[in-house]
């Protein structure tokens, strides 16, 4: 059995805060996170007052009060994690359904732990799977969860028509990992009742954090993330796509397509008033023909792409990553 997601649009309501950040703006955060910390306890998640919820809406709060972000790097650094939690939460308020869903209660209660800051902890991998479902949301695609899984099963379903594809986001700490998520997600997506899937990976964690996190003179780089990226995703590549023999490796045939994304945070040095935040993403698939598969393929690479282009949380330097196998 699987449940839909209520349809939210072309872009959550209400407006996600987005863009670049000015001290004052934090307010605007704030206030967005308080209210989806409300929503998460109204589904009966317990929200201690010192957790990292909480603790990143109080110190937003005082950044607007200030009305100047602190000269110290290590205290631009909590805020600029605090600021980028609190956009992807209050992205993720917008694509809860009316009623709570035990799966979903389950991601919703990992999210709220953690330390601010500290990325490689589960509840930043929850808070991955809830953005990327957030985001799908805001294509206005069917999207749903399974409310009573057997065995592996997916983080979502997708429908194309009367065909359902399943996604999997995974989120990837470095070189020893990448193996088994990639094999985890292989087995997750794999069912009969599939047309297909598509692995969505997060890897901010994977990148080094002078590449994730920025203080620089002048705008935001767009060319600097394209070549560590392009190398973990030909790493992520190589364990679905065999160049040998030019076929999808016979225990990921289902994995029609993979989906990078990465958070960037940039603070400009010659205006510290000024905080950028922004989503790299670049879709992969393995299918090239006119055939329908892909077109599929291509589709389940994209939506997530097509969402946070809806709403704006993309980087525009984004784009596709090709490399010379065609998957033929």
């Amino acid at each position: 059995m699987n449940v839909s997601f209520r349809p939210t649009g072309p872009a959550p309501e209400p407006p996600l805060p987005r863009g670049t950040f000015t001290p004052e703006r934090m307010a605007d955060l704030a206030s967005g996170l308080e209210k989806t910390i409300a929503t998460i306890k109204r589904w009966g998640i317990a929200v201690a007052g010192e957790s990292r919820l909480p603790k990143t809406a109080k110190l937003l709060r005082n950044v607007a009060s200030t009305r100047s972000f602190p000269k110290s790097q290590a205290e631009l650094e909590r805020i600029a994690h605090a600021a980028s939690d609190a956009q992807e939460l209050i992205l993720v308020r917008g694509m809860l359904p009316p009623e709570p869903l035990d799966s979903t209660v389950e991601v919703l209660r990992r999210a709220t732990g953690g330390t601010l800051g500290v990325t490689r902890h589960e509840a930043y991998q929850a808070q991955s799977e809830l953005w990327v479902g957030a985001a799908l949301s805001c294509t206005g695609v069917r999207l749903g969860v399974l409310t009573r899984p057997e065995g592996p099963s997916p983080d979502y379903v997708v429908w194309n028509g009367t065909m359902e594809y399943a996604i999997e986001v995974k989120r990837i700490a470095g070189n020893s990992s990448v193996r088994r998520r990639v094999s985890d997600a292989a087995s997750q997506t794999r069912n009969s009742r599939y047309h297909g899937g598509a692995l969505y990976v997060d890897l901010t964690d994977w990148l080094p954090s002078d590449v994730t996190l920025r203080f620089a003179s002048g705008p935001p780089d767009l060319e600097t993330p394209q070549v560590p990226i392009a190398r973990r995703i030909d790493q992520l590549r190589k364990e679905i796509f065999d160049d040998q023999t030019s076929r999808i490796r016979q225990r990921r045939v289902n994995l029609f397509a993979v989906t990078a994304f990465a958070r960037f945070i940039h603070w400009d040095l010659t205006d510290l008033s000024q905080l950028h935040l922004s989503r790299y993403i670049a879709p992969l698939w393995f299918w090239d023909s006119v055939r329908d598969r892909y077109h599929r393929a291509r589709w389940l690479a994209e939506l997530l792409h097509s969402g946070a282009s809806n709403i704006g949380l993309h980087d525009p330097g984004a784009h596709e990553i090709r490399f010379q196998s065609d998957g033929s």
